[in-house]
């Protein structure tokens, strides 16, 4: 069975990345347009708000780069996700896929993406002195598989509700919006009883945020985001067994 597992993955894997680059085919820097094109809004981030924190330049640098860029992740999820099964049961049905293999080819061409951003902005913070630990290493890796689990089971959900309510698709997409400037992406919580650190207590984006900020060192660590995320992961993955008991085999007949 795991053999089986691991060559659907495989395959899934080579489907999904040659998707992504195909994208970029007829250019000269192929996907490394996914990071450039980044990488100009996180310095005008960096540039506009590195005097509001009580960080030094680099260490907000950090700060700012990896926050905005699991939040286009996040954001992608969320935006792209709810919209599969409306879009792409066609496809799924064309290439004998069943629905949770074309969730599971999103979520992979969504973490190839990830994935080249984080070692292009590692390699760039790397060079400017900031050294990495094997160990964070390995638990970025760690953590890039949880953000890719969590925004499956995601992207599952919020697929089954537009699937069903057409409308939740657009409110969806403006609570995204609003949802970038009420995440710590680019602004920093210092504690306290303010206005922030009610949207860091109870925005979940929040603590995704906060698990990656502690892995790399820019963040104190905090067992209370540990407890929280295997809460919200928990929550998901029954919503996700319960969802796709009830619906998986009806959404064929819905599109």
């Amino acid at each position: 069975m795991l053999a089986t597992i691991f060559q659907e993955l495989k395959r899934w894997t080579a489907v999904s990345v040659y998707s992504v680059n195909a994208r970029f085919a007829d250019t000269k820097l192929r996907v490394l347009w996914l990071p450039l094109s980044n990488s100009i809004f996180i310095a005008l981030l960096i540039g506009l708000f590195s005097k509001t924190g009580q960080q030094g330049l680099h260490h907000f640098a950090v700060y700012i780069t990896f926050g905005y860029v699991t939040w286009m992740f996040i954001a992608d999820t969320i935006n792209g996700g709810c919209n599969i099964m409306k879009s792409q049961l066609t496809l799924a049905a064309f290439h004998s896929m069943s629905i949770t293999q074309l969730f599971v080819k999103n979520t992979i061409e969504r973490g190839y993406v990830l994935l080249i951003n984080y070692v292009f902005f590692g390699i760039i913070i790397f060079s400017y002195g900031t050294l990495f630990f094997p160990i964070q290493i390995i638990l970025v890796g760690l953590y890039l598989l949880f953000l890719l689990f969590t925004g499956f089971l995601l992207s599952y959900c919020f697929s089954i509700l537009v699937l069903y309510i057409p409308d939740m698709g657009r409110l969806i997409g403006n609570a995204s919006r609003l949802l970038f400037f009420a995440s710590p992406v680019f602004w920093v919580d210092h504690g306290g009883e303010g206005f922030r650190s009610v949207l860091v207590t109870y925005n979940p984006v929040a603590y995704y945020l906060h698990l990656g900020r502690q892995i790399l060192g820019v963040e104190e660590a905090s067992v209370r985001v540990y407890i929280i995320l295997f809460l919200i992961t928990t929550v998901l993955f029954l919503l996700y067994l319960i969802l796709r008991r009830i619906f998986e085999k009806k959404v064929w007949n819905i599109q």
